[in-house]
């Protein structure tokens, strides 16, 4: 609203110059002032405001029936002009037709502004609202004050003292003198014209008006006077004084007069000027002209030192002569002359004024003390007029203060019958506060929500529940639009239904959904004085009944329609009148079609189905009524038919409700059923059915087959002697099942009737009738004993299988780290003295060494990774190795005894893997007694198995065997334990002690030796094992006749491996062959060196698993190179190479890791003859 804010400001003239125009054209002016600068001061009051509010607002702001209009700063401005009028004398009905032209002639401005149509409207619409809410306020603080029940004569009072107000203020403003009138604390209270045209060079009338839009100021150039005069304690003061205008300097005779209210206090000064500037100069003029006296146009009198006049000018005599005074030029002596005259004597100069009335006028007159010419001037002035109007404001202010004393005593009087009106109203207004508050505590108490809206849709009261209802505190909602809280409503059946009611003044009632909380509400909306009423009623628990109820309705008639079997609700007369799908199917009529036919005809025998009919009728209903249906197409259908009476209230029947039910597929089941019996009697898994008391009602030939129980056996009693032990977690979690109504899977062992152990695969489920309750359990077995066992030895192979692929994978790190001891061990005993204690020592390492070469052999032997090494052995050396070995590691609480009196105890076997088997043997005898200690005894003998030999293994043949027994006297072995004593993984040890493989590989070793294995024991008799090996005729080979020489040779040898220490070891073993060697760790190096010089090298040695490239790969490459290069291929895992791969890439011989130093040298010298064999040839 920029523009209009501009007119505005731009045109407080044009506003002024209107109001007054209207105010004398209606004439109002009679009752206020006429004086510009006091309308001035309305005018520029309202502008003001109006601008504020065009700065802060930018849109026509409207009204709300709940607007606290005390804190609105638009209506305040209109309670101070309220309070302003009042104190004036002005009457309500003035002060609002005051109003109304003011409004006018802003309504005017906008008019005449040449604004567009659509802004004008909305400039004239805010001006309007602007002071719509200025009468507001007005209105507001005038009824406040209940001065609209005035008695008559309070305003007439107040209208008097208006008038002598408007007097005094127009004799104030005519008066010739300037004055000024100050307050209590000597601040400017008021101005008049001349006042204002001496000091601020602005002749406006009423120019105090325009002060009251500044600050009130102080009289600093009067300061002083002033302060000494309020502090001195005079009534009146009189002195010249110098001031500065702004038409220049003045010289002035300045009167202070104090001022009393009404209780004799001071209230303030009367300042009153006069200027005698002109007087001053005259002065001058007649001291500077003293010689032309009558040239001057006032009376001037001189009189020496004795009281004569020495002389007058001529205008004494025009003067006098105007007046009519008979007297002479000595009626303008003062009466003091004598005082004078003695001032004269004692020779001081002074200026003196005086007073001289001469009939119906009075002069001024100043007198000058002259030392110089020792004489008395006196110069006169006619200052009628003025005393005449300094009278008049004198009298007036006295008047007027009596007014206002006598007004102030017409006050109190009105003030006191104020109160007790005041009182009165209060009483109305408490009885009426007390009947709200009984209607809002009735409304709060409600539980229907309610609320009342304007016309404008402004909410202007709710109740507890409609806060509940629209979600909102009745704070944020009251004064809002329905619509601003509730956006969602609009458009809906609730904001269509509101708006009639509303606009139609009829009140409405309709269901809706709650815009707010989305549940079902009766709302009930009625028109009122205000507006609208509106009650809501919440009834979504009477929707969810209807709904359920027509969901009850749709749900039985869906179930009647979703029924299988054919349902009619049949008349008195035997008509039909409903029917289900079911029955269409049936007939395969339609619904339509059997509505109303005879209901007898849709059967084979429409005789039979009447008399089930009728019987209906005698007996109230009928169960089981066998009839053949007939089908439209020809076919029958065999049904049962049930059917009862339906009545009405009063009891009467009304009808027959039949149902049939199809027997065709009963009569299958009952086929299936028959032949379920015959399966489950002829099928090779046993059953047995329970109660709920496992008690058995049932078993099947299977059962009794596997069980060795017979029916007569199990029906009727608990078959506890089949279930499996009763304290094991096994039944423990049967039984549980069992309890839950769970079906219960798992694997059981148990006894049949005699004795023999047996596995079942077992399945124990709940049979539950219609109703879900269980009435039975059935259990079916599978015998699985052999199953199992097959099982059993899968997965001992399984495991055998991964004991292997570990132990391969050990082998060949440890086949790497056994070499390369045993080659550094064999470089260090050619560089020992052989007699020397060194030489023995390290000899015993080698032989160590050796003989962990031989333990992973034995694994790999066992887990089937290689073939065992047999050679001449005899048993007795190895017992001897074995006990003190044994001694070191059990507890001394053991004695070990040792019995050999075998004749010859040579056998074909491995040395590693015999010494392996005593080692387990004995170690399990001395578990056996390492609680209490005892004797562990091993025994090796002769022993012959003729053909008539009584006591004989099955599983040896005839002839000579050695028999090595390890005895001990520990706890011995239960039954169940012996007979599982060469399982493997099967220990009685603890987690930790044992694996359970030792006696199944000593079982192993000793078959693949061609022997036998026995054990006897009792329990705390100790155990006795008996191991049978054959006896082989010759001597044993000794290392000795191993030991051969060991060739040298020449010749430049590729060497790869990628264990360094190994790479080290054969480097320098080679070196003491006689050969140089290039040595390398990494294939990709070998290769580009062998690809640099090829010719270089007359054998290459390499690894078969490297990084990178294998030894397989690495020779093919070589080859690509150099086809005729010799080469020698070394591995540690003991998997055989396929032949046809070793042949394709060259190789000319393979070494199995470790490998000592003269089986390496004799293949390398054989190979390395053989390649240059071949070269020569």
């Amino acid at each position: 609203m920029d523009r209009l804010y501009g007119i505005i400001a731009d045109n407080e003239d044009w506003l002024l110059r209107r109001v007054l125009q209207y105010a004398r054209t209606f004439n109002f002016a009679i009752y206020t002032s006429t004086l510009e600068e006091t309308w001035r001061s309305v005018i520029g009051h309202f502008s003001g405001s109006l601008l504020a509010v065009l700065r802060k607002e930018n849109a026509v702001f409207e009204f709300y029936p709940d607007m606290d209009f005390s804190k609105d700063p638009i209506a305040c401005s209109g309670m101070m002009e309220a309070r302003r009028y009042r104190s004036l004398g002005v009457t309500l009905g003035v002060s609002l037709g005051l109003m109304k032209y003011c409004r006018q002639c802003y309504i005017d401005l906008v008019r005449e502004a040449g604004f567009d149509g659509e802004y004008e409207e909305q400039s004239r619409l805010l001006v309007n609202r602007f002071f719509d809410r200025v009468e507001i306020g007005f209105v507001t603080e005038w009824t406040k004050s209940s001065h609209q029940h005035l008695p008559g004569e309070c305003h007439a009072g107040d209208r008097l003292m208006a008038d002598d107000k408007n007097k005094y203020l127009t004799i104030f403003e005519s008066a010739a003198a300037p004055v000024i009138l100050l307050d209590g604390r000597l601040r400017i209270e008021n101005v008049n014209r001349a006042a204002a045209e001496l000091i601020y060079g602005q002749g406006i009338p009423g120019y105090a008006c325009s002060i009251e839009k500044r600050k009130k100021r102080h009289l600093p150039w009067l300061a002083k006077e002033l302060k000494a005069f309020v502090t001195g304690g005079e009534t009146e003061h009189a002195f010249d004084k110098e001031l500065k205008t702004k038409r220049g300097p003045r010289y002035c005779q300045v009167k202070l007069k104090r001022m009393f209210d009404m209780t004799r206090k001071f209230s303030g000064v009367a300042v009153v000027l006069d200027d005698i500037t002109d007087q001053k100069k005259a002065q001058a003029e007649i001291e500077h002209f003293a010689s032309f006296p009558h040239l001057s146009p006032n009376p001037i009198v001189e009189i020496d030192a004795s009281g004569r006049v020495i002389y007058f000018n001529e205008v004494i005599r025009r003067i006098l002569g105007r007046i009519g005074q008979s007297l002479g030029v000595e009626a303008l002596i003062p009466s003091d002359i004598d005082e004078i005259l003695q001032l004269l004597a004692s020779g001081s100069e002074s200026q003196l004024y005086r007073e001289v009335r001469l009939k119906d006028r009075v002069f001024g007159e100043n007198i000058y003390v002259s030392k110089q010419f020792n004489s008395i001037r006196i110069y006169a002035r006619d200052v009628t007029d003025w005393k005449d109007a300094e009278e008049k404001l004198e009298k007036a202010k006295d008047e007027l203060e009596k007014q206002v004393e006598e007004r102030t005593r017409q006050l109190f009087v009105v003030n006191k019958q104020l109160r007790k009106e005041i009182e009165v109203r209060r009483a109305v207004e408490e009885e009426l506060r007390e009947s709200r508050e009984r209607l809002s505590n009735a409304l709060e108490s409600i539980t229907d929500a309610f609320f009342t809206v304007h016309y404008d849709w402004r909410f202007t009261y709710m109740n507890q529940e409609a806060e509940r209802f629209w979600q909102r505190n009745g704070a944020e909602i009251l004064g809002k639009q329905l619509w601003e809280i509730a956006e969602e409503a609009v458009g809906t059946l609730f904001d269509e239904e509101c708006h009639k009611a509303m606009k139609g003044r009829v009140p409405v009632t309709f269901e809706t959904l709650s815009p707010t909380t989305g549940s079902w509400v009766e709302v009930h909306a009625y028109p009122s004085a205000e507006g609208l009423s509106v009650a809501v009623h919440d009834i979504s628990d009477r929707k969810k009944t209807e709904e359920a109820l027509e969901v009850a309705n749709n749900y039985n008639r869906n179930l009647i329609e979703a029924g299988l079997d054919p349902l009619v609700t049949i008349s008195p007369d035997g008509r039909i009148n409903d029917v289900n799908r079911a029955t269409e199917v049936a007939t395969g009529y339609s619904r339509a079609e059997l509505i109303g036919t005879d209901f007898f005809d849709y059967f084979t025998d429409p005789a039979t189905a009447r008399r089930g009919y009728e019987l209906v009728f005698h007996q109230g209903s009928v169960r089981d009524y066998e009839l053949e249906m007939l089908h439209r197409d020809g076919h029958t259908t065999p049904v049962l038919y049930n059917a009862t009476l339906y009545k009405d209230e009063k009891g009467h029947p009304l009808g027959v409700l039949a149902a049939a039910r199809d027997m065709t597929e009963m009569k299958r089941m009952e086929e299936e059923r028959r032949r379920l019996a015959t399966a489950v009697e002829q099928s090779a898994e046993g059953v047995l059915i329970m109660d709920r008391n496992g008690v058995a009602r049932y078993v099947n030939p299977a059962f009794e087959r596997i069980s060795g129980y017979s029916r007569d056996d199990i029906i009727g009693r608990r078959p506890d002697t089949i279930a499996v032990d009763k304290r094991g977690e096994l039944f423990k979690r049967m039984r549980d099942a069992m309890k839950k109504g769970d079906t219960w899977a798992g694997r059981a062992a148990t006894r049949r009737k005699d004795g023999t152990r047996y596995q079942v695969d077992l399945t124990i489920s709940p049979m539950k009738d219609a109703s879900g309750k269980i009435v039975d359990y059935v259990a079916i077995g599978r015998d699985v004993t052999e199953q199992v066992r097959l099982e059993q030895q899968v997965r001992h192979g399984q495991k055998m299988e991964a004991i292997g692929t570990l132990a391969g994978g050990i082998a060949h790190d440890f086949n790497n780290i056994i070499a390369g001891i045993i080659g550094f061990i064999e470089i260090v005993l050619e560089d020992t003295p052989l007699e020397g204690p060194l030489h023995h020592r390290l000899e015993l390492a080698l032989k160590g060494a050796h003989r962990g070469r031989d333990l992973v052999k034995q694994i790999l032997t066992f887990s089937r990774k290689a073939e065992p090494e047999k050679k001449p052995t005899r048993l007795g050396p190895v017992v001897g190795e074995v006990i003190p070995m044994l001694r070191a590691s059990i507890p001394t609480t053991i004695e070990i005894r040792q019995n050999i009196q075998a004749g010859s105890d040579l056998v074909l076997a491995d040395r590693t893997q015999i010494h392996q088997v005593l080692m387990n043997l004995c170690s399990n005898a001395a578990h056996a007694m390492s609680d209490g200690g005892g004797v562990l005894e091993v025994q090796v003998e002769d022993v012959d198995f003729g053909a008539d030999a009584e006591i004989k293994h099955p599983d040896l043949r005839n002839g000579k065997y050695i028999k090595l027994t390890v005895n001990d006297t520990g706890c011995g072995m239960e039954a169940d334990v012996l007979d599982r004593a060469f399982e493997p993984f099967f220990t009685t040890k603890s987690p930790g002690e044992g694996t359970g493989m030792g006696l199944s590989v000593v079982h192993g070793i000793v078959r693949s030796h061609g022997g036998a294995i026995t054990v006897k024991s009792r329990p705390g008799q100790g155990s006795a094992f008996h191991v049978f090996l054959p006896v082989v005729e010759g001597d044993c080979v000794t290392e000795a006749d191993e030991s051969k020489h060991t060739p040298k040779g020449k010749g430049c040898i590729l060497f790869v491996d990628d264990e360094d220490l190994l790479v080290r070891m054969n480097e320098d073993r080679l070196s003491r062959l006689g050969y140089k060697v290039v040595a390398k760790t990494s294939s990709i190096e070998a290769l580009d060196v062998f690809r640099a010089a090829p010719e270089r090298f007359d054998l290459v040695i390499t690894d078969y698993t490297m990084p990178n490239m294998t030894g397989i790969d690495l020779s093919r490459e070589m080859r690509l190179v150099r086809a005729d290069v010799p080469i020698i291929l070394c591995s540690g895992l003991h998997e055989p190479l396929a032949p046809e791969t070793v042949s394709e890439v060259g190789i000319k011989g393979v070494l199995m890791k470790p490998v000592d130093k003269r089986e390496f040298a004799e293949l390398v010298h054989r190979v390395l003859e053989q390649s240059r064999a071949a070269t020569k040839g």
